[in-house]
């Protein structure tokens, strides 16, 4: 019998927090991190209010609803709205994890993706979660916040990834595809990029790179980049944050 089970697309998505603020600015501050279910307690905490503050988007993976990290929302962030869609359901905690956005900003359309293919030997699923936000020039931007599968084929992987980006062709405007996407060998990573690449996506580089395994990333277009940095300084999960800055073109 598996410790999980995964509920229906229309009950995987989670909202915390209300919003009066419609529009997001031309420049704008985005936060990717894998933040490791919060597993390091208080640090993790304090060291994500540390980057996290001045963000406009915060796309967090392996992020969870337990007893600690929804009220840390409520309580710390209540000048966000957060929405988390879920991967699995823990049977003896009854904890969901997932993808989370926070956002400064009211999304006008969320959408949630969760692939066929499975974890090998976990059997679990990941999730994409997708947000339509209205900018000051009248511009819709599409976020999309993603865990892509770890322990599987890389025809798999492909097939995740590619079921994303099938359901975003009707979007014509700006862009950001970023979170986890577990390009753990350089096959997964060529195939990330040319798929991508079909999209006008462009990847974004880290200056300071000192990771040994880049499964991290942040793709855009139809952006200007102002700034990105990789916070070699953080600890508190198994993966480093992406702070990046952004403009519309």
């Amino acid at each position: 019998m598996t410790p999980f089970f995964i509920p229906d697309l229309k009950d995987s998505l989670h909202f915390f927090g209300e919003l009066e603020t419609q529009h997001l600015p031309n420049q704008f501050k985005v936060l990717i991190w894998n933040v490791y279910k919060g597993k390091r307690g208080l640090a993790w905490k304090n060291d994500f209010l540390s980057i996290g503050r001045n963000q406009d988007l915060l796309l967090l993976q392996e992020a969870m609803l337990d007893n600690f990290m929804p009220s840390m929302w409520k309580e710390d962030w209540k000048t966000h709205q957060w929405k988390m869609a879920t991967s699995f359901i823990y049977k003896s905690s009854t904890h969901r994890t997932g993808v989370a956005t926070g956002s400064k900003f009211i999304s006008r359309e969320t959408k949630v993706f969760r692939g066929t293919d499975r974890e090998i030997f976990l059997w679990t699923p990941k999730v994409t979660m997708s947000s339509l936000y209205k900018t000051e020039s009248d511009k819709s931007l599409l976020v999309i916040n993603t865990h892509a599968l770890l322990i599987t084929t890389t025809r798999a992987f492909i097939r995740y990834i590619d079921s994303i980006l099938s359901e975003i062709t009707h979007h014509t405007g700006p862009l950001i595809f970023a979170g986890d996407f577990n390009t753990w060998n350089s096959m997964r990573w060529r195939a990330l990029l040319q798929l991508l690449k079909t999209h006008g996506l462009d990847h974004v580089t880290l200056p300071n790179d000192q990771r040994f395994l880049k499964l991290d990333h942040i793709f855009v277009r139809d952006l200007e980049v102002i700034s990105a940095k990789i916070r070699n300084d953080i600890y508190t999960s198994d993966h480093s944050p992406l702070e990046v800055e952004i403009k519309l073109k």
